[in-house]
């Protein structure tokens, strides 16, 4: 069975399958054994030249399960939904050791027989003559009474506490060191027959000295410690289809790329294939495959998921998308290169482009849309569209030149210094007296500041009627005010007075500098590069607001030209 030895199937650990009808009937008889113990992988025997085409072998992680369903082994077990469908449940142990204990003895009768051959004897005579040598090993093993360590007689211990007759080197039972379960390693050496003390030659440490065993021994663990590693294939990532991706899970495309690479590994079978793909979804994904049964195959899967989960946009979307697609502020070149590269795949993927040549399109719109003028000039990007360099290439080519930029632009900032900025230092006071040094006013100290503030008023309003011409065609004649309305009248007059000085003090001024444009200097101190349509785009802004002040305002021209010399 060349499948044990090219999927390091741990013998011991396993049973055999047959009478399996690759549905959906079948799990019922997986979750009888999954009783027993966890199941560590499902090997389908596909090969139709071997006798065990379309069984299974089932390799549990732990001999505890092997153990605890041996004793109903061989198992035939009918299936409870079908009552056709029958099981038999073997130990592969028992299969694998008939079939390579066959093996063994052809390959070893025919050496035989090719030893009688080159010899000149008969087969039976050579037989008869390993068959003895066979039972005289047999008889000393039986004759060996202590089991001692890996190396022997300790070196300190007398040399009466040997055995005159025989010496044996145990047999080894190494403990696994690893998590994986290893069968137990047995090693035996032959004895060696003391017939003189004095004959050196006779001496076991001569024939099979310590370092020897030593060797041997360790030849055998690591044999056994590779034939009992099992081959554990890595876990399909989760998806769930959950917009935002969270942060656990990986985006359709990327689960989909493992899923090709799992169809295209002829090791495992469909069911397994299928079994992992559903092992690796979580609602609302796995609910969209719940109709179908463990007997679809996974293209099937695929297909209903591509449908729900897939890119939906034409090819010619993609490739004008794609051609759209230009740098952002503040992106790397080389960020900006795998954002292209991402698109160009999708568009490829749909059919949008049918060039045999896709890197002369990347190289093409990286040019057009890379604002980083420098970086093109200085690797010539734009005269090798003829010839352009592969995706993996060119990206190297922008790392390595964003890296000499960046290690050029901190020399010079160690060298020349970062300039510092002006502290700007805005500070305001206040002073707030305490409430009990708050002194209200009486009614005599308001009466003065308010007849106080009276006679400014009617001085404003003299200086103002000095300066309005007279309109006796549109001028109407005010009533004096009587007596009985003084304080309301007065108030009136002051308000609209005070209202007309804060308008004709609220006139627009510049704003602006007269040299660059931007507020908040004069020319003269303005140190930016002149920038004469900001100006005019001001100067028009600062006219339309005076004139609009003006209408509003009604102002006569010689008011005007007063207030404009102020």
């Amino acid at each position: 069975m060349e499948i044990i030895q090219k999927e390091n199937v741990n013998v011991p650990n396993s049973l055999i399958v047959s009478g399996l009808t690759h549905t959906k009937i079948d799990e019922e008889l997986f979750d009888y054994l999954k009783g027993h113990g966890s199941i560590a992988r499902l090997i389908h025997i596909g090969k139709t030249e071997s006798e065990y085409y379309q069984q299974v072998i089932v390799e549990y992680n732990f001999d505890t399960a092997i153990k605890s369903i041996e004793p109903l082994l061989p198992l035939d077990y009918a299936s409870t939904s079908d009552p056709e469908v029958n099981y038999l449940v073997k130990a592969l142990s028992s299969v694998y050791a008939g079939k390579a204990g066959g093996e063994a003895t052809r390959s070893y009768l025919e050496e035989l027989q090719s030893v009688a051959t080159l010899s000149g004897r008969s087969l039976t005579a050579v037989l008869k003559d390993e068959l003895a040598k066979v039972n005289e090993s047999i008889v000393q093993a039986a004759q060996s009474e202590t089991i001692e360590g890996v190396w022997g007689t300790s070196k300190d211990e007398p040399a009466s506490n040997v055995d005159s007759t025989h010496q044996f080197t145990p047999i080894m039972s190494p403990q696994p060191t690893s998590s994986v379960k290893k069968s137990p390693v047995t090693a035996t050496f032959t004895s060696f027959p003391l017939n003189n003390a004095s004959e050196t030659s006779s001496d076991p440490t001569n024939v099979c000295p310590p370092e020897v065993q030593r060797v041997i021994v360790e030849h055998i663990v690591k044999t056994g410690e590779v034939a009992s590693q099992s081959h554990a294939h890595s876990r399909l990532k989760t998806f769930s289809g959950r917009f935002p991706c969270p942060s656990n899970e990986v985006d359709y495309d990327t689960w989909r790329t493992n899923v090709e690479l799992l169809l295209q590994d002829p090791s495992i079978s469909d069911l397994d294939r299928s079994r992992r793909i559903i092992d690796s979804l979580s609602p609302p994904a796995a609910s969209m495959i719940k109709p179908l049964g463990s007997a679809d195959l996974p293209n099937t899967y695929l297909e209903l998921l591509d449908s729900a989960f897939g890119t939906v946009e034409d090819g010619d979307e993609l490739f004008a998308k794609f051609l759209n697609t230009l740098q952002n502020a503040g992106e790397k070149p080389s960020s900006y290169l795998h954002r292209l590269q991402v698109a160009l795949m999708k568009a490829m993927k749909r059919g949008g482009i049918t060039t045999s040549k896709p890197e002369g399109q990347l190289l093409k719109q990286f040019c057009r849309g890379c604002w980083d003028q420098s970086i093109l000039t200085e690797l010539q990007l734009e005269s090798r569209r003829e010839d352009p360099p592969s995706f993996p290439k060119l990206l190297l080519m922008l790392r390595t030149e964003e890296d000499r930029q960046a290690a050029k632009n901190r020399r010079m900032k160690q060298h020349l210094g970062i300039p510092r900025q002006k502290v700007v230092t805005h500070a305001q006071v206040t002073c707030v007296s305490p409430p009990g040094d708050r002194q209200l006013p009486n009614h005599s100290e308001l009466s003065a500041e308010t007849q106080q503030l009276k006679a400014q008023v009617a001085q404003l309003q003299a200086q103002l009627a000095k300066l309005l011409p007279a309109k006796p065609s549109k001028a109407k004649k005010a009533p004096k005010p009587s007596e009985s309305s003084g304080p309301n009248t007065s108030h009136t007059k002051v308000t609209s007075s005070a209202v007309n000085s804060t308008n004709l003090a609220s006139k627009p001024k510049p704003w602006y500098c007269f040299s660059c444009g931007e507020d908040g200097h004069i020319a003269r101190s303005c140190v930016n590069e002149p920038n004469p349509s900001l100006v005019y785009t001001k100067r028009k802004e600062l006219h339309e607001k005076q004139q609009q002040w003006e209408e509003q305002n009604k102002l006569p021209l010689n008011l005007r030209q007063s207030l404009s010399r102020d």
